[in-house]
């Protein structure tokens, strides 16, 4: 040390200092009215979330980019959700004369600062040996001189003030030697910072604050690839990557009044990992090669070098139509293949879909699916109801309520609806709905716990060749009616296409203006509505389901996202509503395929997602096996072949990117024991829908997961109060 033992020993005048005046209230103290704060690398990930963080607490905020301008965008709106002013800047970090000029803008625009959050940051790994030096003297100017420029220039003002606060961001990585990815020189970088910090908080004592934080593993864009995130599981206490949510709290304290007594602190945020990262140290695998396999695998599925700190996910299929007997091998009344059902089970099994529930959509139907949770006793679940496709039975145009067929009554032509001459026929009302109380009330008797809700039942307009717009709400109403005469009454499985308005007014008029009279509360499945009637019917009470239908388009994708957590539901709907390649979710799998592969999407001029290029030597489509997966890469899908003779050459075709599957598709014609039919949708299927649904919202997968199985568990129960063995 520097320092004499006299200098230690000197009073120091004016202490102590007094306690600054701030509110008692804790809840008061993280309040930010009225602050302005500033941060670097706002435009994603920690950042933008730290950027939130401030605005939810009310403060203005000044969001610094460099490349990244979605940064304009997330100003305007932080501004108009939560009316405050905040502003975007483009600033180069490491340029002294930006830095300084974007400051003098900032204070000029707002008045002051009250807290800058150095943030922004930027990782090379590769080894020493492997780096340019080009690429040394880039992690330097951003990681190091950018925080040093910004610290200098806002200390400054901090200074003219006499109150300041500076939040640095540095990495776990200042006190740790990362493995498997070697990084000496972002290493090295976070523990100048650190350092830097922690004397800075001495040198500004008189008039601001410095802390650290160092985040471990977050799932970010700038994120780590997979050996790293498999690291992430091994050595986390917690067995995950952290949310950038979590990780929102933490500075909203260091920038807030609630942490006036805290500086020059380093604040590790890592789940854990530091702890026991000692006790966890163990050799890899000794051949690069070894270690990439081990890697390879879809998302659900990645394997990791300590299982147990895997989340292996689980999930409840609430609408699967596994009645239907296509999955029976039956197409059209014709056998095209063995009985599979026990196999499609099996397969949703394998993939944690661990409670299936089969949608009852009319009488037959419904009988059938409680002959199948006969047989999958503690798995298998079932609806009973009447779908509005099947109301017309309702009417005075159709000879007989229970049909023999699956297939529904219907104009030959989709465009031409059901004449609304047709009328609802009482007495066939009557019959209809003491059948269907009936069958309830057996199935509660002999197979308690099987029958989980009412329905599928509701309003469909687009199909009014099935059945006309008054039959429809006839029937609706019907059998809303029966519900409220059923002790204990159950929840209701809904279906609403097209038809909101009258959908909300008749569940109103049955169950009151907040549904207080509705005592299970029911799911609205298969949502493809808007946002607003998302909203209204989440107000309600009401679940909203998501299936592939639910990702078709970028509005449909951009519902989901607005989906409160906790009103949150997964299904698959099949055989119907698979993901397709042209719908707008499809993106979020290939991403998820990306991430786990550790190969990542360039951003090309337009802001679409592109993979890069492999090889363009050869035409040859090779396949790719791992485990229960299978991969078809063709590694110069453009290279035309040769034309026969005395015939043009045709254009080549687009491929659509593709995703990994666990089991192999074949056609209904060619089908094999353990394939999947293409064109069938299955249970197994479920963990897309997680997957693409995790990636729309921009959340952990975890996070999806767990919340669709507890919504769920609450509503329909599913034994899980109960032991099964």
């Amino acid at each position: 040390m520097s320092m004499g033992f006299d200098e230690c020993g000197v009073v120091r005048d004016g202490f102590p200092r007094p306690v600054p005046d701030t509110p008692a209230n804790v809840l008061e103290q993280f309040r930010m009215t009225g602050k302005v704060v500033v941060v670097t690398g706002a435009a994603d990930g920690i950042g933008y979330a730290v950027s939130e963080a401030m605005a939810e607490a009310n403060a203005n905020v000044a969001l610094w980019y460099n490349s990244n301008d979605a940064a304009i965008a997330k100003a305007e709106e932080l501004a108009d959700i939560h009316g405050l002013k905040t502003s975007a800047y483009k600033v180069d970090i490491s340029n002294p004369k930006e830095v300084q000029d974007g400051i003098a803008k900032v204070v000029a625009d707002f008045g002051r600062i009250d807290v800058f959050v150095a943030n922004a940051g930027m990782a090379i790994s590769k080894p020493i040996l492997e780096q340019t030096l080009e690429e040394y003297r880039k992690q330097m100017s951003v990681n190091v001189d950018g925080v040093v420029i910004c610290a200098k220039y806002v200390g400054e003002v901090f200074k003219r003030q006499g109150t300041g606060n500076l939040i640095i961001t540095s990495s776990m990585s200042a006190h740790i030697v990362n493995v498997p990815t070697d990084q000496p020189v972002y290493n090295a970088t976070k523990a100048f910072v650190t350092h830097f910090g922690k004397s800075l908080a001495r040198e500004w004592r008189d008039f601001a604050r410095v802390n650290i934080v160092s985040p471990g593993f977050f799932d970010t864009k700038m994120g780590a690839g997979p050996l790293d995130v498999n690291e992430a599981y091994r050595m986390a206490v917690l067995g995950r990557q952290g949310h950038v949510k979590e990780i929102k709290g933490l500075y909203l304290y260091l920038a807030s009044d609630a942490s006036t007594y805290t500086t020059g602190s380093d604040v590790i945020i890592d789940g854990g990992g530091l702890s026991i990262s000692r006790f966890l140290a163990r050799p890899f695998p000794s051949s690069i090669a070894t270690m990439a396999s081990e890697a390879t695998g879809s998302v659900s599925a990645a394997p990791s070098l300590d299982d147990n700190f895997i989340y292996k996910p689980r999930y409840i299929d609430i609408g699967i139509n596994l009645a239907d007997p296509i999955f029976r091998g039956l197409y059209h009344g014709k056998e095209r293949h063995p009985d599979d059902l026990q196999a499609v089970v099996s397969r949703a099994q394998e993939v944690g879909c661990q409670k299936l529930i089969i949608t009852g959509s009319d009488f037959k139907s419904s009988r059938h699916a409680l002959d199948i949770a006969k047989e999958y006793p503690g798995i298998v679940y079932t609806t009973a109801g009447i779908h509005p496709c099947s109301s017309a039975i309702f009417s005075t145009s159709h000879a007989q309520h229970d049909a023999q067929e699956y297939t529904m009554p219907s104009d030959p032509n989709p465009e031409k609806p059901i004449s609304e001459d047709h009328e609802p026929y009482p007495e066939k009302t009557k019959q209809i709905i003491s059948e269907l109380r009936a069958l309830i009330e057996s199935t509660r008797s002999t197979h308690p716990g099987a029958l989980v809700a009412f329905g599928e039942f509701g309003l469909d307009y687009d199909r009014l060749h099935y059945c006309s717009r008054k039959v429809q709400l006839h029937s609706f109403a019907a059998q809303l009616d029966l519900v409220l005469s059923l002790t204990p009454q159950p929840p209701l499985f809904l279906h609403s296409r097209a038809a909101h308005e009258d959908f909300v007014g008749l569940l109103k008029a049955k169950f009151g203006d907040r549904l207080e009279k509705l005592e299970r509360g029911g799911v609205v499945h298969s949502f493809t509505g808007t946002a607003a009637e998302m909203h209204e019917l989440a107000d309600l009470g009401l679940y909203i389901g998501t299936n592939g239908c639910s990702f078709k388009t970028k509005e449909n994708c951009t519902v989901v996202k607005e989906i409160p957590l906790n009103r949150l539901m997964l299904e698959t709907d099949g055989p119907w509503c698979e993901i397709r390649p042209s719908h707008a979710g499809w993106r979020h799998l290939l991403d998820a395929n990306a991430k786990a592969e550790g190969i990542y999407a360039t951003l090309n001029g337009n802001g679409d997602d592109s993979t890069l290029a492999t090889s363009e030597s050869t035409s040859t489509s090779t396949a790719v096996s791992t485990p229960n997966i299978t991969r078809t890469t063709t590694l110069n899908p453009s290279a035309p072949t040769q034309p026969k003779p005395g015939k043009a050459p045709k254009k080549p075709k687009r491929k659509e990117p593709e995703v990994p599957e666990r089991w192999r598709s074949v056609k209904k014609e060619k089908w094999a024991e353990g394939a999947m039919v293409k064109g069938r949708n299955e249970p197994c299927m479920i963990e897309r829908v997680g997957q693409v649904v995790a990636g729309v919202r921009g959340e952990p997968l975890r996070d999806v997961c767990e919340a669709a199985w507890a919504n769920t568990v609450k509503v329909f129960g599913l034994g899980e109060s109960e032991k099964h063995e």
